[in-house]
């Protein structure tokens, strides 16, 4: 196996732009394409043999690389390797120290993104979809072009999906904000109705942070970037005709 064989050009162009993300990313895959493409050989066979322990190698080798170019530092990662000196005990020690390390990657990710999301209450999901119906229709009414249109729907779609998961990232409001922010003029006099509607989701977000399942330090929601919009209650309001 060489290193193509273990990540594409379009996984390489799609990872994550953390590097300990990334890193994480692509060792999970690529041990599961050595897995996958090892599976069904036999070390007895001296043919297969040669082709299991140059894959291996091939494997180290591809995780050392990387790990030096995106400066993450994997036990055993620095040292030079020789493929005539390489043994299946120096695979085993390398895969050990790398599921150690990788195992506080992703706890370290899973912590990260718990302070920069919120658990949502079934009650408060159905709230924010009722404000996207809205914002959705307001866009639909809009006089920008097809294209921005679909786009703008497609992005509203996308976060309408992260609802799905059980945790929210509350950048995802941001996201859509300033997706919404960057349309050309035709959307401006749809954006004075759609920004309340943005900071009635941010203010039920807000309130969902006293669940217990929210009791860990994340970033204030009042940071989101919400354009040209005062924070309003999230109550009715005379400008909003729904």
């Amino acid at each position: 196996m060489d290193f193509y064989d273990f990540i594409s050009q379009e996984e390489i162009d799609n990872l994550p732009s953390d590097a300990s993300e990334a890193f994480l990313s692509f060792v999970v895959n690529a041990k599961r394409r050595l897995d996958d493409r090892l599976s069904g050989l036999h070390e007895e066979n001296p043919d297969d043999y040669n082709y299991i322990m140059m894959s291996k190698f091939n494997f180290v080798n591809c995780v050392c690389g990387i790990s030096a170019y995106l400066g993450v530092n994997v036990a055993g990662s620095e040292r030079d390797l020789n493929f005539e000196d390489f043994r299946d005990s120096d695979f085993k020690k390398f895969s050990s120290d790398l599921q150690r390390y990788v195992g506080r990657l992703a706890f370290d990710k899973s912590s990260r993104f718990k302070k920069d999301s919120v658990f949502l209450s079934v009650e408060a999901k159905n709230k924010i979809r009722t404000y996207i119906v809205h914002i959705r229709e307001l866009i639909e009414k809009s006089e920008i072009s097809k294209k921005d249109k679909n786009s703008l729907l497609s992005k509203l779609s996308q976060f309408e999906s992260e609802l799905n998961k059980r945790r929210l990232s509350i950048l995802e409001v941001g996201r859509i904000a300033i997706e919404i922010a960057a349309m050309p003029g035709a959307l401006a006099a749809s954006v004075d109705l759609i920004n309340p509607l943005l900071n009635k989701i941010t203010t039920v977000i807000a309130n969902e942070r006293s669940h217990p399942e929210n009791h860990v330090p994340m970033i204030g929601v009042d940071k989101i970037f919400l354009p040209q919009a005062n924070r309003i209650e999230e109550g009715p309001t005379d400008d909003i005709p729904f």
